[in-house]
């Protein structure tokens, strides 16, 4: 019987991995996460301008951090019609509650 490299556990003699299955799906939604994460931080860096004002941005996710708020873009990075900017105008503060409900839409949409 094979035994896990990470975990220690006894596998199915028919396993062709080196990791029991658990520890195998741990690493790949790990993997997942890495990948959405870095796609994330390429889109912060590509819409932000080199004229943004970056100690400014920070503030901001610091009130949020202190207040127990989330950053939210109004003009979505990623919008379907148009992209906003990484910079401190268009970023508002709101509850996790208000964030999920505003999804990645556009204000003007909001409002129809």
């Amino acid at each position: 019987m094979k035994i896990c490299k990470k975990c220690n556990e006894p596998m199915s003699r028919l396993s062709n991995y080196y990791r029991c299955r658990p520890c195998y799906n741990a690493k790949a939604r790990k993997d997942t996460w890495k990948r959405t994460e870095r796609t994330r931080w390429f889109q912060l860096k590509q819409n932000t301008p080199a004229w943004a004002d970056r100690d400014a941005i920070k503030e901001t996710y610091r009130d949020a951090y202190y207040e127990g708020l989330v950053v939210d873009h109004i003009y979505p990075l990623t919008g379907s019609n148009v992209s906003g900017l990484h910079v401190k105008e268009n970023l508002q503060l709101l509850t996790n509650d208000q964030n999920l409900r505003k999804g990645f839409k556009h204000p003007e949409a909001q409002k129809s």
